[in-house]
């Protein structure tokens, strides 16, 4: 059976085709759960983190009202219920997204919002 660790999970895009909003979350719950996940943050300047995998590189901004988490990520279902299942896990309403190269959606999903 594949992992989100074989090559073709990582199949990594050229321009930012994930982006989601968290609600009822803080940055430091975010940050600790995606760690605890497996993921390398790093703070990138006062407001700003960096989230990192194999097959992710996401930025997180605060709207005041919301997290706004951004980037890039290999898109495959296996990838797409890990980011499901994170989310989830958080406990909260959510949103996320996944775009091709002609910026149409090919995988969503909403919880709450």
């Amino acid at each position: 059976m594949p992992t989100i660790f074989e090559p073709e999970h990582r199949q990594m895009p050229s321009k930012s085709n994930f982006f989601s909003v968290i609600d009822r979350k803080s940055e430091e719950e975010l940050s600790n759960a995606f760690r605890k996940q497996g993921w390398t943050i790093h703070k990138s300047s006062m407001n700003h983190y960096k989230f990192e995998n194999s097959w992710t590189q996401l930025w997180l901004d605060n709207d005041k009202n919301s997290l706004l988490l951004h980037g890039i990520a290999a898109y495959h279902p296996d990838n797409v219920k890990t980011i499901r299942q994170l989310f989830d896990d958080l406990g909260c309403p959510y949103k996320f997204e996944f775009y091709d190269d002609n910026n149409e959606i090919i995988a969503q999903t909403q919880n709450g919002m």
